[in-house]
């Protein structure tokens, strides 16, 4: 998924605009691109893909903003108005830009029907021309059931009325650990001291007191805007971690039955029995940056140029990457640089963290084969609730259910839940112009056949086939060709692709597991960032 939102143009921001962040004046927005991996069933993994979105933006919008959208809300439920009029993003494949890559691709609707229901936001009106290129959100299993939007309406709508109620006087929770570092409640570094120091040195303006002074470290304007950068950082973390938790909350307490009477709603328990992964990435609109955001074992990746030491630092702005080494792909001067490790049993620190949130004598079997109490890989995940509630409301869900005594409702040894979360790290990472190209987002599907550095390769030498241009068209993009050397090697076998797309479902999750990819060339890749 990946969605825009936000007022303004895209021009260039200097540090003073983090600064202002807050302020009503301020240009807002940007752009999120989510690769979602379900589980258990895909309902887990569509709602939250179509939902997340709105619970990332609630938090980043300013309150005037907010406002309206909360009045928008109101008017859905009081006056009926269409849902459309609360949309807070404008997905990207539903623009008039976005380009059908394949036939099995493109969603053909028919426009006699309720405009409103097929295209969710007013600004795309301009699209009821071209149902043939119209991309549904949705995917290939239609919109969510009726009982879950009017849920979602419900959460977003008090959602935005907590944060302006808060939004003078709200705590984000990250803390320095020794070294200086933020860190998060939970002890993983958000952003590392000395890079937003470099960042206050690298967009300080040319004429500050900054860049005119013998050691700026020792000034008290770059204290000052050190903590500035650390508060604009901490309250854009705070958003994504908040927005994403609300949301498996929100849809764990939809579902339960303990708060609307002895009643099941069969859609909303098929969106939290089933559970999914996630991990999302924020540019906000100045595209100076990205923020991760990653709940288990999906990954982003960022491919970056490291060139020699004998190619120049600074690249007149005609020139880009392609044209300094004129053409030739060299792979020893791209770097892998993988954002958030996997939340696995292989990550230690992530193991480290559900130990001691349970007792010390559970430590021998909360990790069992690998899988947290022997059944799940990811240690971080939506829905899933087997793994969250407590036992008498299992219980009481299996009882409504009619299931059989025997049904395993919960895992083995649970015995002080929840053992599965869904808060997600969040990373704050500066781009570097010239040298971060582009960023790959991709499932475990992905990343269990090829690696990092691999993945980088085959994008980098992909861009260097179409000679700096990745908007080649629909035969051979950056994502498939990295699809295509995942299931056929470097060679991309087509023999080998094709017998895995051959096996039959319940032969194939034996072999390969769903991949998805998304690649984003980032601003920093072109010279004229504009």
């Amino acid at each position: 998924m990946a969605s825009h939102f936000g007022e303004g143009d895209f021009s260039s921001l200097t540090l003073s605009d983090h600064k202002q962040s807050n302020d009503e004046k301020s240009v807002y927005g940007g752009t999120i691109f989510t690769v979602v991996d379900g589980h258990g069933g895909h309902a887990c993994a569509h709602a939250v893909n179509l939902l997340h979105s709105d619970y990332i933006i609630s938090g980043l919008l300013p309150p005037k903003v907010s406002e309206v959208a909360l009045r928008n809300l109101h008017q859905i439920k009081e006056l009926r108005t269409p849902r459309s009029i609360c949309e807070l993003a404008v997905t990207l494949w539903m623009t008039s830009g976005a380009v059908v890559t394949g036939e099995s691709e493109r969603i053909e609707f028919g426009l006699k029907a309720d405009i409103n229901s097929r295209f969710p936001n007013p600004n795309l009106t301009s699209m009821h021309s071209q149902p043939s290129v119209s991309w549904g959100p949705w995917g290939p299993w239609g919109p969510l059931p009726l009982s879950v939007r009017d849920a979602h309406t419900g959460h977003i709508s008090k959602f935005l009325e907590e944060l302006l109620s808060t939004c003078d006087e709200r705590e984000f929770f990250f803390s320095d650990n020794s070294e200086g570092d933020m860190i998060d409640p939970d002890g993983f570094i958000t952003a590392p001291l000395n890079t937003i120091k470099e960042t206050v040195m690298k967009y300080s303006e040319p004429s500050s007191s900054l860049r005119r002074s013998e050691d700026p470290t020792l000034s008290s304007d770059f204290d000052q805007s050190v903590d500035d950068l650390r508060n604009y950082v901490a309250a854009t973390a705070w958003a994504l971690r908040n927005g994403l938790l609300r949301m498996d909350l929100d849809m764990s307490l939809a579902a339960c039955p303990t708060f609307h009477g002895p009643v099941l709603d069969k859609a909303l328990l098929r969106v939290v029995f089933a559970g999914c992964v996630a991990t999302s990435v924020y540019i906000p609109r100045h595209r100076k940056e990205i923020f991760a955001a990653q709940v288990g074992d999906c990954g982003a990746v960022i491919g970056s140029y490291s060139p020699p030491c004998e190619v120049p630092v600074t690249i007149p702005s005609s020139i880009d990457i392609y044209t300094q080494t004129s053409g030739e792909y060299t792979r020893e001067h791209w770097e892998a640089k993988l954002l958030i490790p996997p939340h696995i049993s292989e990550n230690e620190a992530d193991v480290r963290r559900i130990k001691s949130s349970h007792p010390v004598h559970e430590a021998e079997f909360i990790i069992r084969d690998d899988r947290l109490l022997g059944e799940l890989m990811p240690l971080r995940a939506f829905g899933d609730i087997r793994f969250k509630w407590s036992t008498d409301d299992l219980k009481n869900i299996a009882r409504l259910l009619d299931l059989p005594p025997n049904y395993p409702i919960s895992p083995r040894f649970y015995a002080s839940p929840p053992y599965l979360v869904a808060t997600p790290q969040v990373l704050w990472k500066p781009l570097s112009p010239l040298c971060d190209h582009f960023l790959i987002l991709g499932t475990d599907g992905l990343w269990d056949m090829i690696s990092p550095a691999e993945a980088v390769h085959v994008v980098a030498r992909h861009w260097y086939d179409y000679k700096g241009n990745p908007s080649c068209g629909s035969g051979d993009t950056a994502a498939s060709r990295l699809i295509r050397t995942a299931l056929g090697g470097t060679e991309m076998n087509s023999e080998q692709i094709a017998l895995h797309f051959s096996m039959p479902a319940s032969l194939a999750r034996y072999y390969r597991d769903d991949i998805t990819v998304i690649v984003v060339y980032l601003p920093t890749a072109f010279c004229d960032s504009s």
